[in-house]
């Protein structure tokens, strides 16, 4: 068993080697590509922006960046309903372990209620009908 964790490790650690290399390749032999600047601009009717010109790398990180921030604040609403969600089962859980306790001790004094009391005597005489209708 603890092999195969082993294994699936360094198939991990392969994969990762192997996609950041590939990676790597792609940037190295593109490097024009990225290196190369350029400006992005807006122009509105009543408002133009020209940004200074930065190289192509630059922007792609900045883009990524912006990218994980929108994704970082989209998913706060949903961090929030699950705190809330957590909170509410979490005092149902305890509400649920206390009426347990108080039903395991009602049990308990029953139990010990039923140990004081004489045993009840059995009615045979359903099961004395059973046998002589099975003997007919």
């Amino acid at each position: 068993m603890l092999q195969g964790r082993d294994e699936m490790k360094n198939v991990k650690i392969a994969f990762w080697v192997i996609l950041f290399a590939f990676i790597g390749l792609v940037l190295f032999q593109n490097r024009e590509f990225y290196m190369s600047q350029h400006s992005l601009g807006i122009d509105l009717m009543f408002f133009q922006y020209q940004t200074p010109e930065v190289p192509n790398a630059i922007l792609f990180l900045g883009f990524l960046f912006v990218g994980l921030i929108i994704a970082y604040f989209f998913s706060l609403l949903e961090r929030f309903n699950s705190r809330k969600a957590i909170k509410s089962l979490t005092e149902s859980l305890r509400a649920s372990e206390k009426m347990l306790d108080a039903l395991k001790a009602e049990n308990e004094g029953l139990k010990g209620a039923n140990e004081e009391m004489p045993p009840i005597p059995e009615d045979h005489s359903q099961a004395d009908e059973q046998k002589e209708t099975d003997a007919s």
